[in-house]
């Protein structure tokens, strides 16, 4: 069976809305606004790896941010 592949990284993404973490409809273009962005979809603190993967990402935040990604 043949697996889906999304987007090679670096690739620009096509603009998207979704509901922030407060339910507010957001577009990708408004968020980014010209600059790199990280997206990441996960399924939350539940589960064990993408808790694991959060953290992680918030530990690098300081690093995102001083190389311009929102």
């Amino acid at each position: 069976t043949e697996r889906p592949t999304g987007p090679e990284i670096g690739a620009r993404a096509v603009d998207f809305e979704l509901p922030d973490q407060l339910g507010r409809r957001v577009r990708l273009s408004q968020i980014a606004a010209g600059r790199k962005a990280l997206i990441l979809f996960s399924d939350g603190l539940l589960v064990g790896y993408c808790r694991t993967q959060l953290v992680e990402l918030q530990q690098q935040m300081n690093r995102f941010t001083a190389d311009g990604i929102v």
